[in-house]
């Protein structure tokens, strides 16, 4: 019969598959059958896996559809959750009713956090209803929204909304509110959303032509609620204050709008919860007030901040060309907001005074005037820095561009900053840096002091760095700082389902070219080494490619290998346009033998290390020259092989493995063959067919034990073999990612 759907159907991406099943006959029977394995598969920027099905009887358009799908560690884009479930009946597609519910657990959307939500919508056209319940730690909230369709009229009911911010009183819905929609025109009544005193009402209505008129009322809303609309509410910080307001708009079919709005608000104030005395940021008596018609607009601003500061401030828009017209006067004795706008800085202090008149137009602003700030101090605590004595200007040239002069204190040394900026993004912009035994970091891992002179320039293509850093001084170590010790994966390892970071916005694009000279008090601990550095590296950088450098790195002192400490006698780093982090090795560390030493005084052994940093090859080499065994033995252990007995033996063979497959595979063989130990390096299947170095031995004429640790790749495997008879034996395998045995039978052809 036509519309009758009949057959099979497979897809498959990956592991992800998905059955369509329809079964012959009069009427549709139809089985959709999922089993995503991973998201991703399907859907660019996501994953996680689903599971469900869904079955489709009848004859179209009266069709019932009725099924589910469950989902796990579900993330496309930003958002993400981790449990979710989603039913869904509807009994005929031809007159739309039914119901959808969806379960979900830790959920993060629209940076919320949600330990639970639960969606709800059941009804038909005539009679239908929505219900949300969300848990969450910053937010959570219901709702129950009613309504029913007539012709192309729908109307409304929103009888819940309930919302209750993290640390705050809950907000309820005073009254039901109305809402309804037909053919283009809108209209929601009052909305009064209230927690005691504080008082929050909108009311919209829209006609089908577009014409819009809007209104609001604030009363005692608390400031507080705006902070952590902000986005800081986990910050410990504390908001005191209230605002009021009330509004009226109209926006005609065109886009203008007209009307006029107002928030005020007595006093109020921000501070950390642990120093309520010293605000962050105070005011009284703050006014902000807004008339607008087509032809002209204006904003006003008022306050008194932080005891005898002030902010007065006059905008106003006028014409077609939107002329641009006003002034902006600020004086502050504190500076402690500037902690709210980063988390960089803190203990601000300073003076800042501004005059600024407004030109121009609303697209190509024309400014006059100038600011001042001085007094500046202030700390940087993840560079360990205290900037004291700090003062800049800032004033117009030419109402397109202007100057900025400034210096900062840190430690014994001064930084200057000189240049001029245009209004505008696309405005071009050139500041210089200098400096003389600046601080750059006083930290227990790194203390840091240098010279910069550097000319930052921004146009429309980007950013551009160029000059020069001179390195007075730097005691570093490596193992300390942010990070010390994490290992970069090598370029071989492909990682499966791996978690997808969130989309960051565009950066702006940056190139440099700065030539680092690291002088000659430049002190590097960590990773075996310590030593200093020296030479000069002219490192550059270009958007979309990897950031290299030109130059020769010396590298003197000690590096401690297979538990000796080695001098360095030859240690370069070479970049020839390479990446800065694989530059060309050319380095030799020596080990003085021990005058007792079964040979003469004066002799070494050490390494070559030549190649990459990322694929370094070591050499072993010996003065005199002797076999490449005893020369590691010599290395480990300050004796020759033949004197090396038990657990030295062990070390001697795991610096073989150090060495990589081929060389390390011959001195291996060699090293067991003389310490009575089966040693090698090859394939391991149980290690995933990589290289792995193993040690075994028979201890007895049947058992044999062996060890193998992966050489490029993590992983490790003990093995067991007995040999039950000539033809027969039985083996077991313990490796990191799973456990076997087997009974084996070999013939000999």
């Amino acid at each position: 019969p036509s519309k009758v759907v009949d057959g099979k159907l497979a897809l498959n991406a990956g592991q992800s598959h998905v059955q369509i099943d329809a079964k012959p006959g009069n009427r549709n029977d139809i089985q959709l059958t999922l089993s995503v394995a991973s998201l991703g598969d399907w859907l660019p920027a996501s994953g996680g896996q689903l599971d469900g099905g869904f079955r489709v009887q009848g004859l179209w358009p009266s069709l019932s559809v009725n099924g589910h799908v469950r989902g796990k560690s579900l993330v496309w884009q930003q958002q993400k959750a981790d449990q979710l479930l989603l039913v869904v009946g509807v009994p005929d597609t031809s007159h739309p009713a039914g119901k959808l519910e969806l379960d979900t657990t830790s959920v993060q959307a629209g940076g919320l956090a949600f330990q639970k939500v639960n969606l709800l919508a059941e009804g038909s056209q005539a009679t239908h209803q929505l219900k949300l319940d969300a848990q969450g730690q910053q937010l959570s909230a219901q709702l129950i929204l009613r309504g029913g369709l007539k012709g192309s009229a729908w109307n409304g009911t929103l009888s819940t909304l309930n919302l209750r911010p993290q640390g705050m009183p809950e907000w309820r819905l005073q009254q039901p509110a109305k809402l309804a929609w037909n053919n283009g025109a809108a209209s929601l009544s009052e909305l009064c959303l209230t927690a005691g005193d504080p008082l929050l009402c909108v009311a919209a209505k829209q006609d089908k032509g577009g014409n819009l008129d809007a209104s609001y009322r604030l009363h005692a809303l608390p400031l507080a609620l705006l902070v952590d609309a902000a986005g800081i509410a986990n910050v410990p910080m504390r908001a005191d204050g209230k605002l009021d307001g009330n509004g009226k708009l109209h926006r005609n079919a065109a886009g203008a709008l007209s009307g006029n709005a107002s928030i005020t608000s007595a006093h109020g104030s921000i501070t950390y919860t642990d120093h309520p005395s010293q605000p962050l940021l105070s005011y009284d008596d703050l006014a902000v007030n807004a008339t607008l018609a087509p032809a002209s607009q204006q904003i006003q601003a008022h306050a008194k901040l932080d005891g005898d500061g002030r902010l007065d401030g006059q905008i106003n828009i006028t014409g077609k060309q939107q002329a641009l017209g006003g002034q902006i006067e600020l004086h502050l004795n504190q500076l402690g907001f500037v902690e709210l706008l980063t988390d960089t800085v803190a203990d601000v202090k300073g003076k800042l005074d501004g005059s600024f008149q407004l030109g121009g137009t609303l697209a190509q602003p024309a400014i006059t005037g100038n600011a001042t700030l001085d007094g500046f101090a202030a700390e940087v605590p993840d560079a360990g820095l205290k900037l004291v004595k700090g003062h800049m200007t800032v004033q117009t040239t030419d109402a397109k561009q202007f100057r900025i002069d400034g210096s900062v204190q840190s430690g014994e040394g001064t930084l200057t900053v000189a240049g001029t900026a245009g209004i505008g993004t696309a405005a071009p912009t050139s500041i210089t840096l200098k400096g003389s035994r600046f601080t750059a970091a006083d930290i227990p891992a790194a203390k840091v002091v240098i010279s910069p002179d550097l000319v930052v320039k921004q146009d429309a293509a980007g950013i551009n760095v160029g000059g020069g850093v001179s390195i007075d001084s730097a005691d570093v170590n490596v193992e300390k700082l942010p990070g010390g010790g994490a290992s970069q994966a090598s370029p071989d390892v492909v990682i499966v389902d791996q978690p997808q970071q969130p989309t960051a916005s565009t950066p702006v694009p940056i190139t440099a070219s700065v030539k680092v000279d690291l002088g000659h008090r430049t002190h590097v601990v960590g990773l075996g080494l310590n030593g200093r550095l020296g030479g000069v590296l002219t490192v550059n950088d270009r958007p979309g490619r990897a950031t290299t450098g030109q130059g020769q790195v010396s590298v003197s002192g000690t590096y401690k290998a297979y538990g000796q400490n080695l001098h360095i006698e030859r240690g370069q780093l070479l970049f020839a346009s390479t990446p800065v982090d694989n530059p060309g090795l050319n380095i030799k560390a020596v080990r003085k033998l021990n005058p007792n030493a079964t040979i003469d005084e004066g002799q070494e052994v050490g390494l070559l290390i030549t190649g990459t940093a990322r694929r370094p090859v070591l050499t072993v080499f010996s003065n005199p020259v002797m076999e490449q065994s005893d020369a590691l033995s010599y290395l480990v252990t300050g004796k020759p092989l033949s004197q090396v007995k038990g657990g030295e033996g062990n070390m001697v063979g795991a610096a073989a493995q150090a060495l990589g497959s081929a060389t390390g595979d011959l001195l291996a063989k060699s090293i067991g063959a003389k310490t009575g130990l089966d040693m090698g390096v090859s394939s391991n299947d149980a290690l995933g067919g990589s290289a792995a170095f193993t040690v075994g031995k028979y201890l007895s004429p049947r058992l044999y034990l062996s060890y193998g640790v992966g050489l490029f790749d993590p992983g490790q495997v003990i093995t067991l073999r007995f040999r039950l008879s000539h033809r027969w034996n039985f083996e077991a395998e313990n490796a990191t990612d799973f456990s076997r045995a087997s009974f084996n039978y070999r013939i000999e052809k």
